[in-house]
């Protein structure tokens, strides 16, 4: 299961996807996470907390966020990515994705000023 994130239609480099589950009580038998970083191009192939390639069927919220790297100590602190605010949390997120077996790209286009 693979995308691309564009924000205002140009490829968005270096941001988390996140793929979190929708159900009512996120427990042991809930769906796992999925999640990865895109690539220069915007591009992302998902993986499960699990390891597993791709994520279980059903519907998900999407976030979208800077990576959550931490810099060594000293050292200036990495450029990140401009995401807007409302697609970095999982509360605020307006992406909804319904994994289905017959569709396995999903791209997400973002905009800077969302509804």
């Amino acid at each position: 299961m693979e995308g691309t994130v564009r924000l205002d239609g140009k490829p968005l480099a270096g941001v988390e996807v996140h793929f979190a589950p929708m159900t009512p009580d996120l427990d042991s038998q809930s769906p796992p996470y999925s999640r990865d970083l895109t690539d220069d191009d915007g591009h992302f192939t998902l993986k499960s907390r699990n390891d597993r390639s791709g994520a279980v069927l059903g519907n998900y919220a999407v976030m979208v966020r800077p990576p959550s790297l931490r810099p060594e100590p000293g050292s200036p602190r990495p450029k990140t990515p401009l995401v807007p605010a409302v697609y970095r949390s999982l509360a605020t997120t307006p992406l909804r994705i319904e994994v289905k077996v017959e569709q396995t790209v999903y791209d997400l286009d973002l905009k800077s000023k969302a509804k």
